[in-house]
């Protein structure tokens, strides 16, 4: 009897051990362009960052805002992806590497 005490806290502890590492969606909804949505969002990212937080920044669009590109600096970038498409060199999002980072999240 003992041991399945034993065993069900074990399993209680794992289930709240894999709660804790799932990762957390917050959505910032702004009613036009230049609200400072991305502004935010980066202040807080830097903040949960300090606290010890596994952060990377997948992509953020500055739109030529110098106070947003200085906000990005110190914060651990995927880098961007590469593509051709009509011609034109194009950026986006690598999803691929994003992908990745969550297989991998919480192996050391």
């Amino acid at each position: 009897m003992e041991e399945d005490d034993r065993s069900k806290r074990a399993e209680q502890y794992l289930l709240i051990a894999q709660k804790e590492m799932r990762g957390k969606l917050k959505i910032y909804i702004g009613m036009s362009a230049g609200v400072g949505k991305t502004y935010r969002m980066l202040q807080e990212a830097h903040h949960m960052l300090a606290e010890g937080v596994n952060v990377k920044v997948g992509y953020v669009e500055t739109h030529g805002r110098k106070e947003t590109q200085t906000l990005i600096e110190g914060l651990p970038l995927i880098p961007r992806r590469e593509v051709f498409y009509k011609g034109k060199l194009l950026q986006e999002l690598d999803v691929n590497a994003v992908l990745a980072r969550t297989k991998n999240a919480g192996r050391t």
